[in-house]
């Protein structure tokens, strides 16, 4: 029990029920009478015994007009209060039901800056992984009509990782090299018209140069001696191909090579 507490309680019950306005001879009135009714009511002193020690106490103001009858009431009172359990678990209930929209409103970010955080991870570590299987990119591989020897490819997503990260609504973006037989680039060649040839490989033409992908990590299975060459109508027998989506292919034929750059919808 703190009794530094209830003491300080003590001295407010008796400034209110104050006899004879003792209270108004200062905010220190009672202080002399304040230990011994803690000492007594601590050790279960009955009414009478409070109202003694009350009226005697306060025979050190000879001037006040005293009454034994509100002193009797004064001492019934703080024995009651004594006996009643302080109220003061509010804060048991009434703490959790202020703090509980702080607790969930810093949750809530908390919860949202680790996701953004996961999903700007998992798309940094996309673009970083390279890829051998096919099941995605059937519809890429479909227009070079061969069976692809060996692919190495890059998923480049399309996310947006702001606030409530969501899957983004515009399509994937795909980059990568096909190794073809040579037979097959051949009849890649004879099939379609309009060669040109390409100076510069630029996966992702027609994006933004800060949207375009990176072929460094594609680099081993590009040849720096390679002479690429590119067919509008090869593009365009782009299979799956639906409003906004696109593909480029860039042929080699020395090297048997396709690289290709494709958006498409892998959700």
């Amino acid at each position: 029990m703190d009794l530094r507490n209830r003491r300080s309680d003590l001295n407010d019950l008796l400034r209110k029920w104050d006899p004879a306005g003792v209270a108004e001879l200062g905010p220190d009135a009672y202080e002399f009478l304040l230990d011994p009714l803690l000492a007594r009511l601590h050790a279960g002193a009955d009414p009478t015994e409070i109202s003694d020690i009350l009226w005697t106490g306060l025979q050190h103001y000879p001037d006040l007009d005293l009454d034994h009858e509100h002193v009797d009431f004064m001492a019934d009172e703080l024995v009651d209060w004594w006996a009643k359990p302080r109220r003061r678990t509010w804060w048991l209930v009434g703490t959790p039901l202020v703090l509980l929209p702080v607790l969930c409103c810093v949750s809530g970010v908390a919860w949202v800056k680790w996701e953004t955080a996961r999903c700007e991870s998992a798309v940094v570590d996309s673009r970083k992984t390279v890829r051998t299987d096919t099941s995605l990119i059937r519809r890429e591989l479909a227009p070079l009509g061969g069976t692809a020897v060996e692919v190495h490819w890059i998923l480049d997503p399309v996310v947006d990782c702001s606030f409530f990260p969501i899957p983004g609504t515009d399509p994937d973006r795909q980059f990568g090299v096909v190794q073809l037989s040579p037979d097959a680039v051949r009849s890649i060649i004879d099939r379609h018209s309009g060669w040109k040839p390409v100076s510069t490989l630029t996966v992702g033409a027609g994006l933004a140069v800060d949207d375009r992908p990176s072929l460094e990590q594609l680099s081993a299975w590009i040849p720096k001696d390679a002479k690429w060459q590119q067919s509008t109508s090869l593009d365009a027998a782009y299979v799956g191909k639906r409003t906004y989506f696109s593909a480029q292919y860039y042929v080699d034929v020395d090297h048997a090579l396709v690289v290709f750059s494709s958006r498409a919808d892998n959700r």
